[in-house]
């Protein structure tokens, strides 16, 4: 991880406007970890429900029944869970009860797919009460500490700048809209400044505070070899590819019709698969993707790889058994997207 030491200061971010000009580097970050709040159980109506399976006979007994999530798709392939743990608590009309998955945002919809941990459950048209206001919850304040600002941030006063991103050291970044509430002198160093930055910056949730193991080993110099990240969690291995896909550095794609391995000893969940998967394409702590899709992009080129290629999955037989678990679909339709872009997929 890049530093630079600035009169004794280390500096390990940077601004970055959306034309590539920096606007000043600083030294720390404070408040850019922080917890969500528990997830809120809400209410929603399956609006032209087709139930099937299991849902089907639970509705004609009128008794509840869990669903495992709700996605949304758009023509024969999902695109991201909407809601999860889903408890169905009335059949007419059929009316739910599940938890907003935070990643779940699908462009137009042509319609829902009900699954659950055995198999499909049914379709429906329209998730009524998806829509609605939320209110955003309370979060601490952002502020970059020991910032040397640079020309036009220098002269700045408290007020609206626009779209910036902060940055590690020659990394990619957090995209937020920078208003700064208040600008004070830094006590670590000289001509440095502190600024707070306004409410409701970011365009995403910013990071747990479960990540912050994962931010300093990148920190320090970032993984150094595989499977670094096979002992943690589910949630934590979100976190390490999150990580891996902000620290992840450009650079040119390697010529088509090489052969990547996948050690699938550890994919025992979604995030596993794409912290397996990115380094079997780019070594340690390598990026290719973190959702359906982030890792079609990523097959599009300037992500380190160049299709047509080779996949050797080794140990397929683990991500099938963990993949189905939550879709019985889960193993063929990721493995099916690697297909239908170009790769061939070995099963080792």
């Amino acid at each position: 991880m890049p530093e630079i030491d600035n009169g004794g200061t280390t500096v390990r971010w940077q601004l970055i406007d959306e034309d590539d000009v920096v606007w000043g580097q600083c030294a720390d970050v404070e408040g850019l970890f922080v917890d969500p709040e528990p997830p809120l159980r809400e209410r929603f109506t399956l609006v032209d429900c087709e139930p099937v399976g299991e849902l089907a006979a639970a509705l004609a007994d009128g008794r509840p029944t869990m669903m495992d999530h709700i996605a949304g798709y758009t023509g024969d392939w999902p695109l991201r869970w909407l809601l999860n743990d889903v408890l169905v608590i009335g059949a007419d009309p059929v009316v739910v009860e599940g938890v907003l998955d935070p990643e779940g945002d699908p462009d137009s919809p042509s319609g829902y797919r009900l699954d659950g941990r055995h198999g499909p459950l049914g379709t429906c048209r329209e998730l009524a009460g998806l829509d609605r206001d939320r209110p955003e919850p309370a979060l601490p304040p952002l502020r970059l500490l020991g910032c040397e600002p640079r020309n036009p941030l220098e002269s700045i006063a408290p007020g609206d700048v626009g779209g910036m991103f902060l940055a590690p050291l020659g990394r990619n970044g957090w995209f937020f809209h920078l208003r700064i509430a208040e600008v004070e002198p830094s006590t670590l160093g000289d001509g440095l400044v502190d600024l707070t930055v306004g409410e409701r910056a970011f365009w995403s949730d910013r990071p747990p505070r479960a990540a912050i193991p994962v931010w300093d080993m990148w920190f320090a110099g970032g993984p150094d070899t595989t499977n670094l990240w096979a002992p943690l969690d589910t949630a934590t291995r979100t976190e390490w590819v999150a990580a891996a896909c902000q620290m992840r550095q450009p650079g040119h794609d390697r010529e088509p019709g090489r052969t990547y391995h996948l050690d699938g000893r550890y994919v025992t969940d979604e995030p596993g698969f794409h912290c397996a998967l990115g380094e079997a394409i780019n070594g340690p702590g390598g990026y290719f993707g973190r959702c359906w899709n982030g890792v079609r992009d990523c097959l599009g080129g300037n992500f380190g790889a160049q299709t047509p290629f080779t996949l050797i999955w080794h140990d397929s037989a683990v991500a099938r058994r963990f993949l189905t678990l939550r879709d019985p679909k889960g193993f063929d339709e990721w493995a099916g997207l690697l297909r239908d872009n170009r790769v061939t997929v070995e099963l080792a």
